[in-house]
């Protein structure tokens, strides 16, 4: 196990002896924070380092925690003023394109991307990216380009995934092109195995299926994908943007209520995530349904804020056994809401605290706690979470220390 918390206090005793390297000493510390998921500390670095200097490095690294921190907007600033005083500073062209996402502005982050890819056109993930944005806005001569460059020079790269594949043949489908279309479909199946593709090739055909008048053939996938759909459980769902695909096709096949059912449970497992709740709005207004989502992606955010206050009152009136019970049920409901899986960590901790040390509700922490770690790592309530959990087996006697906890980092 990496121990960068202790790297980072070497650095402070470095420091101590030598000042004439403070700044590097102090860049790296920070960096060693994060990697530890100390992102208040490393951001107070940062903005202590500015103070003084506004070096490259600190004002990048401030703004990536704001990024990740949801300021989003301030973020967007700082990377501005990175690729106003430095135009080859690639990885800020990256990050401002993210934040142009998650703000909702797709056309300023398309425009980001393709600066970024004629500075660096051999980029696999900046060529997917640009892919990926400029389908969604429906330029398709753009999106073809970046997906043909993505596959091209990602080929043997250890970033190749099967994205660009199904981004290309979607092109293809909207070009009218159906034969070349499903000839990068097979292509796809054969060189990324697994469920995954396969689910994804099938969606991606009913979708050329329909951008090329083959009702019936799309017709015949959507009622797969709806048996698909009440057979499985929460936790066996897809990704978002997945889930948006095959709630488009459903809608355009007569599968409307799958359709609105699938798109509530994406907005309640990513309630906080504007950049999806933007996009998911956008699949009832292509199919001439913008009121009724606006009103869909409400009802589900309130639901998810419902089932926090709950959880919350039985915490704070001490009615830990039902407010366990309660977070657990809705965890299986939505497996990917980070703040159902953080209540439900600080709940069973609570428990423990409070009624004595139990082994089982101390791993079952841990478990969720690694699921945080795993949709959303370095975020500092799973840090402040992970060290409560690491101290429950001292406090209570029990004689868990911290290497006795699974470890939620996976470090």
């Amino acid at each position: 196990m990496h121990d960068y918390a202790g790297a980072a206090m070497l650095c402070d005793f470095q420091i101590a002896g030598n000042s004439l390297y403070e700044n590097d000493l102090l860049r790296m510390k920070a960096s060693l924070l994060l990697k530890c998921g100390e992102r208040n500390e490393a951001r107070a670095i940062y903005e202590h380092i500015l103070l003084a200097r506004e070096f490259t490095w600190a004002k990048v690294g401030l703004a990536k925690i704001l990024l990740q921190d949801g300021e989003h907007l301030l973020a967007c600033q700082m990377f501005q003023e990175v690729i106003a005083e430095n135009p080859l500073y690639l990885d800020a062209y990256d990050q401002l394109a993210a934040a142009h996402k998650c703000l909702g502005q797709s056309e300023q982050a398309c425009g980001v991307l393709e600066r970024a890819a004629k500075l660096s056109p051999n980029s696999v993930l900046r060529q997917k990216g640009l892919g990926e944005v400029s389908l969604r806005l429906g330029d398709v001569t753009m999106a073809e380009k970046a997906f043909r460059k993505c596959i091209t020079v990602g080929e043997h790269s250890i970033n190749r995934t099967s994205d660009p594949y199904f981004g290309l043949a979607r092109v293809c489908g909207l070009k009218q092109s159906p034969q070349e279309a499903m000839q990068i479909l097979a292509t796809v199946q054969k060189k990324f195995s697994g469920g995954s593709s396969q689910l994804r090739a099938r969606i991606t055909e009913g979708l050329i299926y329909l951008d090329n008048g083959d009702a019936h053939r799309a017709r015949a996938i959507g009622q797969e994908l709806e048996a698909m759909l009440a057979a499985a459980s929460a936790a066996d769902l897809p990704e978002p943007n997945t889930c948006m695909d095959i709630a488009t096709l459903l809608f355009e096949v007569g599968g409307k209520e799958p359709a609105v059912k699938l798109l509530y449970y994406t907005i309640q497992n990513n309630d906080n995530v504007k950049a999806i709740s933007d996009e998911v709005q956008k699949v009832f207004d292509y199919v001439g349904m913008p009121d009724e989502g606006a009103a869909m992606i409400a009802a589900a955010r309130k639901e998810v804020t419902e089932i926090m206050n709950q959880g919350v009152l039985l915490w704070k009136t001490d009615r830990l056994e039902e407010a366990v019970e309660w977070m657990r049920a809705e965890r299986k409901k939505l497996p990917g809401n980070l703040r159902v899986l953080l209540n439900t960590a600080q709940i069973l901790i609570s428990h423990v605290q409070k009624r004595g040390y139990d082994p089982s509700l101390a791993i079952e922490a841990a478990e969720v706690l690694a699921q945080v770690s795993k949709v959303a790592p370095g975020l500092p309530r799973h840090v402040e979470l992970h060290e409560q959990l690491a101290t429950l087996g001292a406090d209570t006697g029990a004689g868990l220390g911290r290497r006795a906890v699974p470890n939620p980092t996976g470090d």
